[in-house]
């Protein structure tokens, strides 16, 4: 069955359209399971064994999904059908009924060459038809149970050692107090089971497809027949009462795609009900003073322990905040007083705020060991990238003015440019030009975005690090060491000319210089995040 095909009566011409499976995997003659449209009562989808029930869809109307797969459903005078629709157009989608009754959808994918299964039906202990019998409910997680079954409100097991021995539900359930099934009018009530693949509506009735929820439990109430009702949103719109007439088959628990269902019970069974849930409320009481009580302990113990923290953050940060000062005196003096390029300059807060939006999640673009990066965009109209380095990295001061006092000398075109940085409030940030192409891991490590990498750029972004790199090491005015070169340190412009970026590690080597040594490891943990994920190990940049 493809897109736009349908599947159900035509009522004018008296066709009828449904799926047959093959015979088997090799043979395309007549199966023994079909897939068609009941009309009877609220139209459903079944799958047959011959002439018997196997599964049941949902009911009509149908929700429809906004995701790959869209079902619709039409049921008029004229006709009554199901059909779907792929809202992205760059799927290729088909349903398919095998040999073995399973009903499939089945997508190709392009770069297998192949058409892949992502979903199958049945597939669930509760998806067979009536699995748990007349008045019977399964439940798909019953990890809190010993069995998938369970009976409605009102019902027990008509045979408990099939139920509680044999785990066989097949003879389904009946009522627990057989003389109240000649009870009508006699304090009756409903009890609410929520979230459930609704009964078998075969023999249901839509009352109304505009009803409020208790202009429907009035319906039902008065006819002696109407063992169950629910009110269901039709489209999003309205509220249609549908009630059902006899057997209750086939219910199910679907938290996500159920409805709220409403099952007729005697007075007897609506007082037990009222005492259990005055039991609980009662049981809830006394939780609530214990609660309440652990609760009171526990802030005590959360407050002595916040005001002792307090404190001795205080300490803390004011050991940092001298510290800082130390180092914008130092980044002022020897920025301002040897610095060649006056383009590069310091920002106030204020400029930094209103670039990117007071830092909002929305401009951020990537995150590092020293700090977040942000998009932002100057009242000139320029485009930059805000790297916000984070004093909880444990060397944001020694970082920050590693980065300025060396980026600040270098000039290149396979170096990315300082513009400036931001040495206001606690937190300093430095401000580069930005580049829409992000960083070379994000292409060399995406299924997709790898393929606009052919080898002739490939070698382009190698000769351009190669360039970058020999320029701090031999051309440029101070020997600089990168000592963090990777693939999420090399950004690509638009026109994905490579870039190196972060100096927070590097090392100013004298004139005459080639050896050093140095008294911390440097590099980037890998093996979190990232391609190397499989060593598991510290990755050291020397």
């Amino acid at each position: 069955m493809l897109p736009g095909m349908k599947l159900g009566l035509d009522r004018r011409t008296g066709m009828n359209r449904f799926l047959i499976s093959w015979r088997s995997a090799a043979d395309p003659g007549t199966g023994n399971f079909s897939l068609q449209i009941n009309p009877k009562g609220s139209p459903q989808v079944f799958i047959y064994w011959g002439t018997k029930y196997i599964w049941r869809g949902f009911p009509w109307p149908w929700k429809s999904y906004a995701y790959i797969f869209n079902a619709s459903f039409v049921n008029n005078q004229n006709e009554t059908y199901a059909a779907y629709s792929v809202s992205d157009a760059s799927a290729i989608l088909r349903l398919m009924l095998d040999y073995s009754g399973l009903l499939k959808k089945i997508i190709w994918q392009e770069k297998d060459g192949k058409w892949n299964e992502f979903q199958s039906t049945p597939r669930s202990p509760c998806d067979p038809y009536g699995h748990c019998g007349t008045y019977g409910i399964c439940d798909p997680e019953f990890l809190s149970r010993r069995f998938e079954c369970d009976c409605l409100p009102g019902y027990e097991p008509k045979s408990p050692r099939d139920w509680h021995i044999l785990k066989d539900a097949s003879g389904g359930c009946v009522r627990k107090r057989l003389e109240s099934t000649s009870l009508c009018g006699h304090g009756e009530g409903f009890v609410k089971v929520a979230n459930v693949k609704v009964p078998d509506t075969s023999a249901a009735v839509w009352v109304s497809m505009n009803m409020s929820p208790r202009d429907c439990e009035r319906n039902c109430r008065r006819n002696c027949s109407c063992s169950a009702y629910a009110s269901i949103d039709i489209a999003g719109k309205e509220t249609g009462c549908l009630t059902w007439y006899g057997k209750l088959m086939d219910t199910a628990h679907d938290r996500e795609e159920g409805n709220d269902i409403y099952v007729r019970v005697d007075a007897v069974e609506l007082a037990e009900i009222a005492e259990k849930w005055n039991g609980f409320l009662k049981r809830k009481d006394m939780l609530a003073i214990l609660v309440i009580s652990v609760v009171s302990a526990w802030f005590v113990i959360i407050l002595f322990t916040y005001l002792w923290l307090k404190k001795k953050k205080k300490r803390v940060r004011n050991k940092w905040n001298k510290r800082w000062l130390d180092t914008i005196g130092t980044v002022e003096n020897q920025v301002e007083g040897s610095m060649s390029h006056p383009e590069i300059a310091f920002f106030n807060l204020s400029t930094i705020l209103a670039a990117t939006n007071s830092f909002s999640p929305a401009n951020k673009l990537g995150q590092g060991g020293f700090g977040v990066v942000y998009k932002g965009k100057l009242s000139n109209g320029k485009e930059v990238a805000v790297k916000r380095l984070s004093k909880d990295s444990g060397q944001v001061i020694d970082e920050f003015k590693n980065e300025v006092l060396s980026i600040a000398k270098l000039q290149h075109q396979n170096l990315v440019k300082l513009l400036g940085c931001c040495i206001q409030g606690e937190e300093p940030m430095l401000v580069y030009e930005y580049m829409p192409n992000k960083s070379l891991d994000s292409f060399l490590f995406n299924e997709t975005r790898r393929s606009i990498l052919d080898w002739r750029k490939r070698l382009d972004i190698i000769v351009g690090i190669a360039r970058g790199i020999l320029y701090i090491h031999q051309d440029s005015r101070l020997k600089i060491i990168h000592r963090d070169l990777k693939t999420s340190n090399i950004l690509l412009d638009e026109e994905m000319n490579p870039k190196i970026s972060d100096f927070g590690l590097a090392r100013i080597f004298k004139g005459d210089q080639t050896h050093e040594k140095t008294n911390r490891i440097v590099g980037t943990l890998y093996g979190i995040y990232g391609e190397k994920r499989e060593h598991g190990r510290w990755l050291i940049h020397h």
